[in-house]
């Protein structure tokens, strides 16, 4: 399906009618083509919508502007466009922050927040115990002298 300009320039595609409506934000280095397989299960029964970033997807005439508030706004901007009664908002690793800086600027507006991480981030462990403390290592404690 052929994208949409929004007034901030973005593009984003919109299926259907149906509440409440679902706008999904993508990733960094992604497109609003992350979420076909998701536009194309729930355009059915809402008003589907897939953003495509500042400098994603078609969305690439921009060069600046890529950092959250301007990003969350680019999104609030969107979701008031879209004039839906019920919006939830779905967002992927940095779409997932933009989607919470667009709740904050939309109030009550949107009914749900959805957000998600493809990988889990590690906790990186220390190789030796800090100063004044013991090594809980395999075996540590297991033999006393008394």
């Amino acid at each position: 399906m052929r994208a949409r300009a929004a007034k901030s320039g973005v593009r984003y595609e919109r299926r259907r009618q149906g509440q409440p409506a679902l706008v999904f934000v993508h990733d960094i280095f992604c497109s609003r083509a992350l979420w076909r397989h998701q536009v194309e299960r729930f355009e059915r029964e809402h008003l589907v919508v897939a953003l495509d970033q500042r400098g994603h997807g078609e969305s690439v005439a921009f060069e600046d502007g890529f950092d959250i508030p301007t990003l969350g706004a680019d999104l609030a901007g969107l979701v008031e466009e879209l004039g839906a009664a019920s919006v939830a908002l779905v967002g992927h690793g940095l779409g997932a922050r933009v989607v919470l800086e667009a709740a904050m600027r939309l109030g009550e507006a949107p009914g749900a927040l959805a957000t998600a991480a493809e990988r889990r981030r590690e906790i990186p462990q220390r190789s030796s115990p800090g100063p004044g403390r013991r090594s809980r290592g395999a075996g540590s404690g297991a033999s006393r002298t008394h």
